[in-house]
């Protein structure tokens, strides 16, 4: 039996000794190669700590720089304020670039302005689009934009220093109507500006009118108004106490009719009329409507007609002086350097005379020595808020 299983030993070793003999070369072989990989991977290159894919706190992160219009205003304002700089905003149509108008004193260069402003743009990743110069005013037109887009155009312009900006007088002489004649025409001949205030429903209201306007001359409608003389009598041109709205609408559209072109109404007497409110309020409310200025003559000092406008918010202002309240060339003279002192304080005023050969004849003389003297002649229109 022993040699039956010897023999059966025999036989299953020669069958199976090829494929024992493979697995142990596969063996030998792997564990060859494992051993050379290990020798060639050098401590060097292990990490001294493991890696962490996913990180315990994620870092925070700034957020992407951008450059638009916005950034770019934004960096423009901190400039102008840096350096103490004023600025307006100049209104815009529809679909046109935002506007500024820089005005820039004479310690700042405007080229050194100019420059610092490219600076600021150009590190915004903006563009000076274009620069235009005017070599006799000083003036620069910057079109700021990004790309081939304009946003913003800047105007620089060199500020007024103290003393450049002048005293303005503005001069009306009252009571044109009655007459064409030498006088007249000597008043719309003034070289210097003038203010023409007609009465309405006299003979010659529309011609002088007319005249004043094609002469380039303003016009305003010297309105009558009720006075607290009781021996003048009304007429259909006067606004008289407790008229209603409808009455004084009807007289303000007659009157104006007569004196075409007029751009305000200034109270002719007056000095009971323009003490009673509801009768103010009733013709400012239709001087607003017809898009006109008032001056308040100011022929009594109660009067509540400058104030009624300001509430109203109709453009308005009050006469200053009377220049020739006595029929003396002295003291005309005297009250038209008044009139200029005045103005030299508060910046602005206004002179109301009449219309007669005297006042023609001082004012001729004497508005070029006032001008001389470092003050500016304005229409009254120039001086209304």
């Amino acid at each position: 039996m022993n040699r039956k299983f010897s023999e059966i030993f025999r036989k299953t070793f020669e069958s199976l000794w090829v494929p024992i003999v493979f697995i142990v070369l596969a063996i030998l072989v792997g564990v060859w190669v494992q051993h050379r990989y290990t020798q060639a991977y050098k401590p060097s290159q292990v990490p001294s700590q493991p890696l962490r894919t996913v990180p315990r706190e994620i870092p925070k992160l700034s957020p992407p720089v951008t450059h638009d219009a916005d950034s770019i205003r934004v960096a423009l304002i901190r400039l102008l304020k840096a350096n103490a700089l004023q600025w307006k905003r100049i209104s815009k149509m529809e679909n046109e670039p935002e506007g500024w108008t820089i005005a820039v004193p004479s310690k700042i260069p405007i080229p050194s302005l100019h420059l610092a402003i490219q600076e600021v743009v150009e590190a915004e990743r903006g563009k000076i689009l274009s620069a235009l110069s005017d070599p006799k005013t000083g003036r620069v037109d910057l079109q700021i934009g990004i790309q081939d887009s304009c946003f913003l155009k800047i105007i620089l312009l060199p500020a007024k220093g103290p003393g450049v900006q002048k005293a303005k007088i503005a001069i009306v002489i009252d009571d044109f109507g009655d007459r064409w004649n030498s006088i007249v025409k000597g008043f719309l001949d003034i070289e210097r500006p003038v203010t023409i205030s007609i009465l309405p429903g006299r003979q010659m209201s529309r011609k002088i009118a007319e005249e004043a306007i094609q002469r380039g001359r303003e016009v305003i409608l010297h309105l009558p108004m009720e006075p607290l003389d009781p021996s003048i009598k009304p007429d259909s041109y006067m606004v008289c106490k407790g008229m209603t709205s409808s009455q004084i609408q009807k007289i303000l559209e007659r009157s104006l009719e007569d004196v075409p072109g007029a751009v305000g109404v200034s109270n002719h007497m007056g000095s009971k009329a323009t003490q009673d409110r509801a009768t103010m309020l009733s013709l400012l409310e239709c001087i607003q409507t017809r898009r006109l200025f008032f001056m308040d003559s100011y022929t009594i000092a109660s009067s509540v007609a400058y104030s009624v406008a300001q509430e109203l918010n109709l453009p308005t202002i009050k006469r200053d002086v009377f220049l020739d309240v006595d029929h003396d060339g002295e003291e005309i003279r005297n009250r038209l350097w008044d009139l200029a002192r005045r103005a030299k304080r508060k910046g602005h005023a206004i002179g109301v005379g009449h219309c007669h050969q005297l006042m023609l004849e001082i004012l001729t003389e004497e508005m070029p020595k006032i001008e001389a003297s470092g003050y500016e002649f304005v229409y009254l229109s120039e001086l209304i808020h």
